[in-house]
């Protein structure tokens, strides 16, 4: 059995944190779209919309696609994904998402990807690209895209550097110390709302969740670079998260974490997702 720092959290990284936090904290979501992007902010603020992140299948050997997060801005379509890992093909995946978002949303206007990477590949804390034609090589005006290095931004906090508002907010995603977090969004409204979300989500209430024990586990693995001790925190943190998911389950069932997430006006997809609990299950408890 692993011990688990308190202090330590399961970082905005993860997917499941990662989509709660997004799709639940409106004001949050839009000034982080308006930061790397320069969209005006009252203007995503007041009209986004949350759209479906699963693509349809355009033949039978295609696999399931889901995006981590789209939305609409009058007829801009926004998808973000988190990058936690750098993979040969993680850029190719992108690509490929950005594709099947031209392709359904064919009457939106402009379509943007942001790309968030949790790893160091690019020079600059934000890189904006843009499409060229095949044709004439001349910018696909409708087409962009964004990356954003958050490791760039970590290390410019530690090394003593001012961080601007826009930097901070993208670096609750990566910190995974409470005690960092609080510093981080002290004083700032948006920002204290993102930590305590992130320290609930992180709550005991939540260990019966399918993705939490091993998870945890899983990340002290791989930040400490041990592989071995990635391949055992899997065996381990399945064994170990079977027990504490009985345990803590005969406590707090999923329905009374779905009502908690009701009651925080959470997305019902979100809930669906981290609960395990079907759309219509989640309406019936609503």
């Amino acid at each position: 059995m692993f011990n688990i720092d308190k202090n330590k959290i399961i970082p905005g990284t993860y997917d499941p944190i990662f989509k709660a936090i997004l799709t639940t904290n409106k004001r949050y979501l839009a000034e982080i779209i308006s930061g790397i992007t320069n969209l005006d902010l009252e203007e995503v603020y007041n009209n986004i919309v949350i759209k479906n992140n699963e693509f349809p299948i355009s033949n039978y050997k295609e696999k399931r696609k889901i995006s981590d997060l789209v939305v609409e801005v009058d007829r801009t379509i926004i998808n973000i994904e988190m990058n936690r890992f750098y993979y040969k093909k993680l850029y190719k995946k992108n690509n490929k998402y950005l594709y099947k978002i031209v392709n359904v949303y064919d009457d939106a206007e402009t379509f943007i990807q942001i790309n968030i990477d949790n790893f160091n590949r690019t020079k600059d804390i934000i890189t904006e690209y843009k499409m060229l034609s095949t044709n004439n090589f001349e910018d696909e005006e409708s087409i962009i895209k964004y990356r954003v290095n958050l490791a760039l931004i970590e290390e410019k906090y530690y090394n003593g550097f001012e961080l601007t508002k826009l930097e901070k907010e993208l670096l609750l995603l990566r910190i995974d110390d409470k005690v960092i977090l609080s510093e981080l969004s002290k004083g700032d409204k948006v920002m204290k709302e993102v930590n305590d979300k992130l320290v609930f989500l992180n709550d005991e209430r939540m260990k019966e969740l399918e993705y939490d024990y091993y998870e945890k586990l899983r990340y002290e693995a791989t930040e400490s670079g041990k592989e071995e001790g990635l391949e055992i925190g899997r065996k381990e943190g399945i064994k170990e998260g079977i027990k504490e998911g009985i345990k803590e389950g005969k406590k707090v069932g999923k329905n009374e974490i779905a009502k908690k997430m009701i009651n925080m006006n959470m997305d019902i997809k979100v809930i669906s997702d981290i609960t395990g609990l079907s759309i219509d299950e989640i309406n019936k408890i609503k």
